[in-house]
């Protein structure tokens, strides 16, 4: 009975302070011992303590709410963490990286300079049209200080062309040059077999027509480029005088050269010659300045003929007087669409008392030239001055200098599927400059019309007028001796 009494006072004591704690916490959670020991005791107020602890396992989820404190404890430690490692790294990975640096700035250094090769040498490619050549190739199709093409290739120009001479009554015999002709057969091989090493040939079959083999054949020369800016001529080329030399007759837009090409070439100034010639190119840039230093003596059976109006009338040296020439020739394009040139030639002696025709007679004397090209897609302006001795003993007479000097403008446009390229030219040379009068005016109109890259027809008309007092001595020869107007239509295949 003690016992029982007992034990209630105990439960009602216990009781009573845990009605009093969710009082005071509310719906604090039960401590483990006393959920533990109400589920242990069957008495009805033990069991309304389950009914308050089973209140709080809703709001359990609240005590999750706890960790994010320790969030930051342990997750937001670890990124600090690497970063002593990050600091570490970069240490050791600068070094490499120092390294990669210096490799690829090295690497892209070396592609910088083979880049810009490659940009100088497309620029070689994309020279003006048509491209002066110092060795005087007649297609102009390779650019002189670019890359050439490896191997063996064969090019065909082949000219033929109708000539009527307009009577006037100062010329005579006009009309023996009327009618058709064959102007050029030339066929044309390089071979290139090294980068360093190349040779050319060509021979002009149109002589063969005009039984003047002697003349037939044009070039003949080999290249040696030990390094690459510099590069060794020799054999049959032209003489670098005069920028009418030097343009290719393939892509030349009027029929004829003219008289002071002519007269040039009467003096020994200009034309082809057996020599050995150097070219370097000194300044960072190729295109800057090319330096071509000439010597040129006695080219035997290749000696340059003077044209005609039908074929190449051999009326000019026989050979070449075996005489030291000296040329030297300065050129430049400081613009992508701008060229400049210098020419000087000296001739140190005159030809010496061996048995020669009188055509290849000449003296010592000196002669120089300047001129200028622009050119770009649309048009092209090109112009010369020339001044030089009257080296030719068979035809100077009286006159001991010379003066000329020669302008052509054209125009390039397409039309339906053909290109059209009008072209004027003006001419003025003094074959006597010691003397008043006596001058000759050259000008010239012509049409040039590409079917394609292979074809063209070329419709020129031309007035060479002759004013008085004009000795027909002072005449360079292979031309008429007074005034005529000539037209020319002409057809060419170039292959």
């Amino acid at each position: 009975m003690l016992r029982a009494v007992f034990l209630l006072t105990l439960v009602a004591t216990f009781g009573g302070r845990a009605l009093a704690r969710d009082d005071v916490d509310g719906h604090a959670l039960p401590d483990a011992d006393v959920g533990s020991s109400s589920l242990q005791t069957p008495s009805p107020d033990a069991g309304a303590a389950p009914e308050l602890d089973a209140a709080p396992p809703p709001l359990a989820p609240v005590a999750p709410a706890a960790p994010p404190p320790l969030v930051p404890v342990a997750p937001a430690a670890p990124p600090p963490t690497p970063s002593p490692p990050a600091s570490e790294s970069p240490e050791g990975h600068s070094e490499g990286s120092v390294e990669e640096n210096e490799s690829s700035k090295s690497d892209s250094k070396g592609h910088t300079k083979k880049s810009a090769a490659s940009d100088e040498d497309e620029e070689e490619y994309q020279e003006l049209a048509p491209r002066p050549n110092a060795k005087g190739d007649a297609f102009g199709d390779e650019p002189e200080n670019g890359p050439k093409t490896k191997g063996f290739a064969f090019r065909l120009l082949l000219q033929t062309r109708y000539t009527r001479v307009f009577d006037d009554a100062s010329v005579k015999d006009a009309e023996t040059n009327d009618g058709f002709a064959l102007n050029r057969a030339f066929l044309r091989g390089v071979v290139h077999p090294y980068k360093w090493l190349s040779a050319k040939l060509l021979v002009d079959f149109a002589e063969f027509a005009y039984s003047n083999p002697q003349q037939a054949l044009k070039l003949a020369y080999g290249e040696i480029k030990p390094v690459k800016r510099l590069e060794l001529t020799f054999g049959l080329f032209k003489r670098t005088y005069s920028l009418l030399e030097l343009l290719p007759i393939a892509e030349y837009e009027l029929a004829d050269t003219g008289p002071t090409d002519n007269l040039i070439k009467d003096t020994q100034f200009g034309g082809r010659d057996a020599g050995l010639m150097v070219r370097g190119n000194p300044l960072p840039k190729r295109r800057w300045l090319h330096i071509y230093l000439g010597a040129f003596g006695g080219a035997g059976e290749g000696a340059e003929g003077i044209p005609g109006t039908t074929g190449n009338v051999n009326t000019g040296p026989d050979l070449a007087a075996p005489s030291l020439l000296l040329t030297a020739r300065l050129m430049s394009r400081p613009l992508k669409h701008l060229s400049l040139g210098a020419d000087g030639a000296w001739r140190p002696n005159g030809t010496p008392a061996v048995s020669l025709p009188p055509q290849s007679q000449v003296t010592s004397g000196k002669a120089t030239s300047a001129d200028a090209t622009y050119s770009n897609e649309f048009l092209e302006l090109r112009g010369e001055w020339l001044w030089g001795d009257r080296t030719d003993i068979s035809y100077r007479g009286d006159a001991r200098t010379f003066m000329a000097a020669w302008g052509i403008f054209a125009v390039r446009f397409p039309v339906a599927h053909v290109l059209a390229m009008p072209t004027v030219r003006f001419e003025w040379l003094d074959a006597d400059r010691q003397q008043s009068g006596g001058q000759r005016y050259l000008v010239s109109g012509a049409l040039n019309l590409d079917f394609t890259a292979h074809v063209r027809l070329l419709l020129d008309l031309s007035r060479d007028q002759l004013s008085s007092g004009l000795p027909p001595n002072t005449t360079p020869p292979g031309v008429f001796t007074q005034s005529s107007t000539v037209f020319v239509t002409q057809i060419q295949l170039k292959v």
